[in-house]
């Protein structure tokens, strides 16, 4: 795909877009010099001043509302307070290594941290996600 090589600026810098490039009939100046016969460039939307469609931004109601993920703070939580991705690296984590705690700084130390006790009892390593969760909180 060729790039755009319409002049931007006084210096002589291209474009160099490559999206929607379409060959184009240009008369004007190019710097130290001008021409008056026409010339064949290759130009992006922007530079024809064509302006770029872009679709409507889709707004969920459910999923804007919904609290963010209490480890990674991006991602809606789910029913534990983390999003998928946290709780599947905490249970990745507690059925690997369940005799030692994770690392400081780590994602699966800030989700056993953020997880809610209350939910995490129905899993299937709980009992292993509470005792960290208790001594990671300052707990006994």
């Amino acid at each position: 795909m060729p790039a755009c090589t319409m002049l931007v600026d006084e210096h002589g810098a291209r474009c160099g877009r490559r999206s929607n490039v379409e060959e184009v009939s240009v008369m004007g100046s190019k710097p130290g010099q001008e021409f008056r016969i026409p010339e064949i460039r290759w130009a992006c939307d922007r530079c024809r001043g064509e302006e770029e469609v872009k679709a409507p931004r889709v707004v969920l109601a459910g999923v804007l509302s919904r609290p963010r993920c209490g480890s990674c703070l991006t991602m809606p939580a789910g029913p534990s307070g983390l999003c998928d991705g946290c709780r599947s690296i905490m249970s990745h984590h507690v059925r690997n290594n369940p005799n030692r705690l994770p690392r400081p700084g780590s994602a699966a130390r800030a989700a056993i941290k953020a997880v809610r006790p209350e939910v995490v009892q129905g899993y299937k390593h709980g009992m292993i996600i509470m005792r960290m969760h208790i001594v990671l909180n300052g707990g006994a």
